[in-house]
């Protein structure tokens, strides 16, 4: 049983965790609502643009959170990505809003309109009280997942320490759309790496609000639930809420996009129109998936507007949102998507051998790609589920509903038929490229709330207009049916909550030492960089390491070495006679890391097909043993 003690300072670090992500969300929320009045001010016959609270929270904190990283990304070309301007801009963008929400109060009336429901339909309390559980434990956990702590997290406190825009060799993907890593940069001068995992789950959540609310507007509140329920199948998309990635983030915007784009055509308020554009640039640059969604949206835009001049400038404002990262990797490399298209834009810091290396990993993943297995890919989900580099839980239930959804689709709206094509097309490309689990979570709310309304419109269709999702009239019989509905639903989320929660429990330790023990399980670099750390021939380095990039984070100077890049593990090996990758011997080695400037070695003891190290009694010769744990040796070369 903990003691009281461990409790008391667990209660404070959650305390002032929850108050830190409460504080952001505020910030977030408030800009939101200013901006929404400011937009909507020329135009009072709109009214309030949200016909739910949880559209009217979903577009406001969207808003609010595409703010925050523009202003971000002015503050990092100007230099000034530090402590005292990130405070000060984020207070300025706080009083002003609060400012012009004083003097034009009815902005704000406008946002409390969208909350004024009667006391049936704030029992949709429920079912957002259970999708949020399965993230309140996980993001509290210590920082983990590959690639926060090999590129995400180090960017960001790379960012800080340069104090704006830097190129890191040492990192991966050093020129890439960074706007979420920028707005963890921020986060990480205050509650660290928790605060940017809080972030992350906050904008998964987001996205399933969204999709629940337009769901809900469509069909009612059951039909949000079976929505939000289709997304959770992915076991990978609330696994994801434990690490800083930005695969939310761009799942949020290119969500939001579409969302608008849906709410424009509905109502033709103009602002959603161009709200729609500017979520699809912050969108491109978060990820460079999310620019694959800029071209459908601007055909949806020409479509639905039958307005070319209007779709022009739909396309000008996402291409000044977005373009930033690419216009920087362009200036900087020759090549505006580095390190991909190096065959035509030439090779910078990456080599040929590099980029082929990495496609060949991408498209490692899933199943043989023919039709067969196109056709098949609701069973694959099951029976080859290791297969896609992540967990896909029931997600092939979700897949194979999709498609019959898309025989459906005679019947449905002509928004939610576009809908329906793009996440096939979609669907289609990342089966034909590179079937990673965590690539295709950028559709799936799009994918669940198509999903669910081509259902609910075909059968409500067939019943001659009757709502399959009926709840809110007990003399109909159709009530009874949204019941059952109702009922599988919440009975789902809540076992998710609670598979979740239990799945994480071990994941959030009660003390400061029990999270050292836990960091300790879990990598073999915590130790060594620890003890490197602690070292002062070592100092802030250069380290180089071979086959533990979560090094990066844990050491707080310079850590080299990866499978790509100008300081790729091949560089220090050879071919042996297994045939395999091997670490040159202790001479050879100690040659080259001397010339090189390199202060240590950090390497992983268990040799595997990839890459294997020399028995580490063989490096004593030239190299001293600082450290030497089950899984790994810390080295430090002798002069």
């Amino acid at each position: 049983m903990p003691e009281i003690p461990g409790i008391l300072e667990t209660l404070g670090i959650l305390a002032g965790n929850y108050a830190w992500l409460f504080a952001w969300l505020v910030t977030c929320l408030v800009p939101g609502v200013a901006c929404w009045g400011v937009i909507t001010k020329s135009d009072r016959s709109l009214g309030s643009p949200w016909p739910n609270p949880e559209l009217a929270l979903f577009f406001t904190i969207s808003t609010g959170l595409a703010i925050q990283i523009i202003l971000l990304i002015v503050l990092a070309v100007g230099g000034l990505l530090s402590a005292v301007p990130i405070m000060v801009t984020l207070s300025g963008l706080m009083l002003g809003s609060l400012v012009s929400l004083k003097l034009k109060p009815v902005f704000w009336n406008r946002f409390i309109e969208a909350f004024r429901c009667s006391s049936s339909e704030w029992l949709t309390v429920l079912p957002i009280l259970l999708l949020i559980l399965p993230w309140v434990l996980r993001p509290l956990g210590p920082p983990i997942g590959t690639d926060a702590l090999t590129y995400h997290l180090p960017y960001a406190r790379f960012y800080l320490e340069h104090g704006g825009l830097a190129v890191n060799e040492t990192l991966r993907y050093p020129l890439h759309t960074h706007n979420i890593n920028l707005l963890y940069a921020a986060a990480s001068l205050h509650s660290g790496a928790v605060l940017a995992q809080m972030m992350h789950a906050s904008m998964g959540v987001l996205a399933l609000l969204g999709v629940y609310g337009v769901s809900r507007h469509w069909h009612g509140w059951v039909s949000g639930v079976l929505t939000v329920v289709g997304v959770l199948l992915f076991r990978e998309f609330v696994r994801s809420f434990g690490y800083a990635y930005v695969g939310n983030g761009v799942i949020l915007f290119v969500t939001a996009a579409f969302l608008s784009m849906v709410l424009w055509v509905e109502t033709r308020n103009r602002w959603l129109f161009w709200l729609s554009a500017f979520f699809a640039g912050i969108a491109m640059g978060i990820k460079y998936q999310g620019a694959f969604f800029t071209i459908p949206l601007g055909l949806m835009a020409l479509w639905f507007s039958r307005d070319l001049k209007l779709t022009v400038k739909f396309a000008l404002l996402t291409s000044v949102t977005g373009i930033f990262w690419y216009a920087h990797s362009w200036l900087v490399s020759g090549n505006p998507v580095h390190p991909f298209a190096g065959e035509i834009f030439g090779y910078y810091i990456w080599t040929a051998e590099d980029l082929v290396g990495q496609m060949h990993e991408l498209k490692s993943h899933g199943v043989d790609k023919g039709l067969v297995n196109f056709l098949l890919l609701p069973e694959r989900m099951f029976s080859a589920r290791n297969s896609f580099n992540g967990y896909t839980g029931n997600g092939g239930v979700l897949i194979g509903a999709f498609m019959l959804s898309c025989l459906l689709i005679y019947w449905q709206k002509p928004i939610v038929k576009a809908m329906q094509l793009i996440c096939l097309v979609y669907l289609i490309f990342w089966f034909s490229t590179s079937q990673v689990i965590r690539y295709l979570l950028l559709i799936t709310p799009l994918m669940s709330l198509c999903t669910i309304t081509a259902f609910a419109e075909s059968i409500s269709r067939l019943r001659y207009g009757q709502k399959v999702f009926e709840f809110g009239n007990s003399q109909k019989p159709e009530f009874y049916t949204g019941k059952v509905f109702l009922a599988f639903g919440l009975i789902l989320l809540a076992w998710f909550a609670f598979n979740t929660i239990r799945m994480d429990r071990h994941r959030v330790p009660l003390t400061k030492q029990q999270q050292t023990e836990y960091l300790r399980k879990e990598f073999p670099a915590y130790d060594l960089m620890n003890a490197a750390a602690s070292d002062t021939r070592i100092g802030n380095g250069p380290i180089l390491q071979f086959r533990v990039p979560e090094a990066k984070y844990f050491f707080p100077g310079s850590v080299y070495g990866d499978w790509m890049g100008p300081y790729t593990y091949k560089r220090y090996g050879h071919v042996g006679l297994s045939g395999h990758w091997e670490i040159n011997d202790s001479e050879t080695l100690h040659r080259q890391v001397t010339k090189e400037g390199f202060t240590a070695v950090v390497m992983r003891k268990n040799p595997d097909i990839q890459f294997s190290p020399q028995p580490i009694k063989s490096y004593r010769e030239h190299f001293e043993i600082k450290l030497e744990t089950d899984d790994g040796v810390l080295m430090i070369p002798l002069h």
